[in-house]
């Protein structure tokens, strides 16, 4: 196994904006050089959720990696990748109690019915959105392809669980355009934000 997960950049009415599109640039930047530091040689598979704001960061990705060098396939959005269904008065309401940096776990605990967190009956599980969004990353790299993979943070923090056989080791929301990546079998786990220019 060897991805990159990727949030989307910053939007408005699912366009990025001018600060969204330069994490989406600085994003894909890192990604290619860190492709090119490892030395990995198989093909790279991109990929995203249907969402614009998704599509569009893809877009940067797609043109900064092929003016990189890095011969890639990419392929349609895909709705395994999409945000959680029927959550988002759950999200709201986290994000009131708890502060926009939890909702994320907010949403994982109450998918356990911990701290007597309950999600809406017709909302999507933590485990739900893991499982559809890792069956994914894994047929992409079925045959050693690198997987790249740009969707939501409620989206890449279930399906880096289910990657990992339910460590994620990432408690708090990702930031915009924050990259995770997961180096081959896992041997190594990088979180990547744009807005600090750190890895």
């Amino acid at each position: 196994m060897c991805c990159y997960l990727s949030r989307h950049g910053d939007h408005k009415d699912n366009v990025l904006t001018e600060t969204g599109r330069d994490l989406a640039e600085k994003a894909a930047q890192w990604v290619l050089a860190d492709i090119k530091a490892h030395g990995y040689k198989p093909g790279v598979k991109l990929i995203s959720s249907t969402p614009g704001r998704a599509r569009e960061t893809c877009d940067i990705y797609e043109r900064v990696l092929r003016a990189g060098g890095i011969a890639l396939t990419r392929f349609e959005p895909v709705a395994a990748l999409d945000p959680a269904k029927g959550i988002g008065e759950f999200m709201k309401e986290a994000d009131l109690a708890y502060g926009c940096g939890a909702v994320t776990f907010a949403w994982k605990l109450a998918s356990h019915g911990l701290f007597g967190l309950a999600l809406p009956k017709d909302a999507e599980t933590w485990e739900a959105v893991g499982a559809r969004s890792a069956a994914v990353i894994a047929e992409m790299e079925k045959d050693g392809s690198i997987a790249i993979a740009v969707c939501h943070g409620g989206t890449i923090e279930p399906m880096v669980d289910t990657l990992l056989g339910g460590s994620e080791p990432i408690l708090r929301d990702l930031p915009s355009a924050a990259v995770i990546a997961i180096g081959v079998n896992a041997e190594t786990i990088t979180l990547a934000d744009p807005s600090l220019h750190t890895k």
